[in-house]
């Protein structure tokens, strides 16, 4: 009988404390827009304050679906759920799951980027670029760590063999 290996992750990246916090600051912004909806005798300003809350209340809701995201970092691989994957008429498309070998990585980056499609939003992004031209950015702003770019670069430089700082010239 063949036994199967298993290598142990490096590295687990989750979730769960990042959305939470953002959930626990939508609550008191939930309930400043409650209070002129009991106590105003003004049609138009319940009606701004409900939809306000409509709004928030969607925020909140599309943030719980990466509640079990986790980024594994393994040695042969990143595995990457909920990434945007850069289509080839140049806009950003979600992906299911990504798996990507270090060796195919060309370059880890990051980037700010302004957002007013699913929320107005400013994050911090890091892009993957791979070596066929395929670009993926990764939300750091939804994981528990500090430094997401820098550490996946760690990883990379550890685990490629590839890595321009191994190349001899």
């Amino acid at each position: 009988m063949a036994q199967k290996t298993h290598i142990r992750p490096a590295a687990i990246y989750k979730t769960h404390v990042s959305i939470l916090i953002q959930l626990l600051l939508y609550g008191p912004g939930i309930a400043v827009f409650v209070l002129p909806i009991i106590y105003s005798d003004v049609l138009w300003v319940k009606i701004l304050c409900g939809v306000v809350i409509a709004f928030l209340l969607w925020v909140a809701v599309h943030l719980l679906r990466y509640w079990n995201d986790r980024i594994i970092v393994s040695p042969a691989h990143l595995s990457i759920p909920h990434v945007a994957k850069k289509t080839r008429n140049g806009e950003w498309g979600e992906v299911g799951k990504a798996v990507i070998p270090w060796n195919d990585i060309r370059d880890i980056s990051s980037q700010f980027d302004v957002s007013v499609t699913n929320h107005l939003s400013i994050q911090k992004e890091v892009i993957i670029r791979l070596k066929g031209g395929i670009l993926y950015s990764i939300d750091s702003d939804l994981y528990d760590v500090f430094f997401l770019e820098r550490k996946l670069k760690a990883f990379w430089h550890k685990y490629s063999n590839s890595h321009p700082s191994r190349k001899t010239t």
